[in-house]
């Protein structure tokens, strides 16, 4: 796999989170276990990924520790986030009657990596979602200031409506129609490509609340 797209998807699944809690990134560390036969240049240009969103999201390495291992890779980060005091998002906030919002689009993710793995046309649009999320700090302010509950949809919509339903102690239901499809997703399902995998498949990393 390209080493520069291992090392931003393991730094932005992070950053996602410290987006639905509306923190801003102030750095992170790094554990990284390698099996033998690793190559200098597979080192190269996953430093020069972390390097590249590093410097795109204004995060950077404090530190951490490297390995061997006998078993596959192993890239794990832990990322820093600050925010005011009582204005970081929680799940347990939800209430009776309040409405359910998410940013950008579900599903792309998981129909990438079914295109990628045989089980549907290839769509470049699809699988640079599931290669490359963009958790868009941007956004982050906006659940801070309005959001009751937030959490990233990384384990798929419905699994994680249903981590923060259970969080508040209520229940949660959305219309199948309401669910915002991009164009390639929606393609994808005129194809005959499974709604359900849409609902279910995570790795979308956009913030529900």
């Amino acid at each position: 796999e390209p080493a520069a797209l291992v090392a931003k998807k393991a730094l932005r699944r992070n950053l996602s989170d410290l987006v639905a809690k509306g923190a801003s990134f102030r750095g992170y560390f790094m554990t990284l276990a390698l099996p033998r036969g690793t190559t200098d240049a597979w080192l190269r240009r996953f430093a020069e990924g972390l390097a590249e969103d590093g410097a795109r999201y204004g995060i950077p390495l404090l530190g951490g520790d490297t390995g061997a291992t006998t078993g596959p890779r192993v890239v794990s980060i832990a990322a820093l986030g600050e925010g005011a005091r009582g204005k970081l998002g929680a799940r347990a906030g939800a209430r009776a009657g309040m409405d359910i919002w998410g940013t950008g689009t579900i599903g792309d993710a998981a129909l990438g990596l079914d295109a990628l793995q045989g089980r549907g046309r290839r769509d470049k649009a699809l699988e640079a979602r599931y290669f490359l999320p963009d958790p868009r700090p941007a956004v982050a302010a906006r659940p801070a200031r309005y959001a009751r509950a937030a959490i990233d949809a990384s384990d798929g919509l419905l699994a994680d409506l249903g981590h923060l339903a259970r969080a508040s102690g209520v229940a949660a239901s959305i219309e199948a129609r309401t669910v915002p499809l991009s164009a390639a997703a929606r393609r994808a399902l005129d194809r005959g490509a499974a709604f359900d995998r849409v609902l279910a498949g995570g790795d979308d990393y956009e913030v529900l609340f």
